[in-house]
């Protein structure tokens, strides 16, 4: 039951990135056509494209989580015992686990800063995009526990590469 609420978890959140980012690229998109063709490219086009960016980059992170596309060196994990190699995938998750947590706090915390505060050209209140980095981190935690928990931790390389 839980793989199946989490296989439609990971359809929601891909969906809504590939959507912000067909967004994005035609809002790009729009945005070099009226610069280089009519030379009068629209104000809000560089804004949205930037909030969408910010959006698109802060989900790509838990997709990566998800995916396992982080860069790592796990070289050495492999050349530990199986005990070895648990114990470290473990204490390095609940570093990266901490670390997530505290960037998503401060990203909340500039998130409150900022909501009265409307963007300067689309007058959208600022807390939206700021709010892409608590909730990127929250969607990381969930996707580092996941395979922390529920996925088999990777092997390491042997010392001969295989």
């Amino acid at each position: 039951m839980i793989v199946r609420i989490k296989s439609v978890y990971d359809r929601v959140i891909d969906s809504i990135a590939i959507l912000l980012l067909i967004v994005l690229t035609y809002v790009s998109f729009h945005q070099v056509i009226t610069r280089f063709i009519f030379s009068n490219p629209p104000a809000w086009t560089e804004e949205l494209s930037r909030y969408l960016f910010v959006w698109v980059t802060f989900l790509g992170v838990a997709i990566a989580f998800r995916v396992g596309a982080h860069l790592g060196v796990d070289y050495f994990v492999g050349l530990l015992p199986k005990k070895g190699s648990q114990l470290l995938l473990l204490i390095a998750s609940i570093f990266l686990i901490v670390t997530l947590a505290v960037i998503g706090y401060q990203g909340f915390t500039a998130s409150q800063v900022v909501k009265s505060q409307l963007s300067p050209v689309l007058r959208v209140p600022m807390i939206y995009p700021y709010l892409a980095i608590p909730v990127g981190m929250v969607l990381s935690i969930i996707e580092v526990l996941w395979n922390l928990f529920y996925k088999a931790p990777r092997k390491g390389m042997s010392p001969d590469g295989n």
